[in-house]
């Protein structure tokens, strides 16, 4: 009933140390999504920080294949 279901924050204590928040609302998120994001977060953290483009694993399906699957079920 009430927002934001999802809160980000970031502080910077100084030029090399930053200290992030994220506040989720149960439910819109599972232990598996969660360990998801932190991982690809991660990836993406650390790709930013050697100066590459982030290397995230492939998705093993698409939207448009959940979405077909649930038409046909």
């Amino acid at each position: 009933a009430q927002g934001p279901l999802s809160r980000v924050l970031v502080v910077r204590e100084d030029e090399q140390t930053h200290l992030v928040t994220l506040h989720q609302h149960h439910i819109i998120t599972d232990d598996w999504s969660f360990d998801v994001l932190l991982r690809e977060w991660s990836a993406l953290y650390e790709a930013a920080q050697d100066g590459v483009p982030p290397r995230l694993a492939a998705l093993a399906h698409q939207y448009p294949d959940y979405a077909r699957a649930e038409q046909e079920a």
